[in-house]
């Protein structure tokens, strides 16, 4: 009677030890398919690409400092390009337009009070109706604006689909 009891028992652990068995190989196969999944995900860098150009200087009166000296230049004007500007409050691929901020800036060459005088926001496809009046390092910064646009647009693609 003992000796039956004592192989039901030996027989009882063996299977344990053998469901053991199983489940160590089960979880190191695991362990090694996951050791193969990369979690390394790529994303590029996005960043709103801009210039500002001197375009010229005059004599004019500093609301901030009041400097005004004739004879004396004392107000810079710049032309500024930043985009690309979405102005969409929708995320969806067809709702984002690209838009291209043009400024004129005055600065005061004194104190360095500055003043938009105008802005107008662009589309980006419209804007090759005025690249020709552009410096070149405003076209410059059109394509760089272009290129940005592309690789949002890449991004959009893979998250919103």
């Amino acid at each position: 009677m003992l000796a039956v009891i004592h192989s039901i028992f030996s027989s009882i652990i063996e299977k344990v030890n053998g469901i053991k068995a199983r489940n160590n190989l089960l979880s190191k196969e695991i362990s090694k398919d996951i050791n193969f999944i990369s979690t390394h995900l790529e994303i590029p860098k996005v960043s709103t690409v801009s210039c500002i150009k001197v375009i010229s200087t005059s004599v004019e009166y500093c609301p901030q400092c009041s400097y005004y000296i004739s004879g004396e230049k004392t107000i810079n004007t710049y032309v500024s390009i930043e985009g690309p500007i979405y102005l969409s409050k929708e995320i969806s691929l067809k709702n984002f337009r690209p838009m291209v901020k043009l400024a004129k800036i005055l600065k005061c060459s004194k104190c360095g009070f500055v003043k938009y005088k105008k802005t107008m926001y662009i589309p980006l496809e419209s804007v090759d109706i005025i690249e020709d009046f552009l410096p070149e390092d405003l076209r410059k910064t059109v394509d760089s604006i272009r290129t940005t646009t592309v690789t949002v647009e890449h991004i959009l693609r893979k998250f919103i689909g």
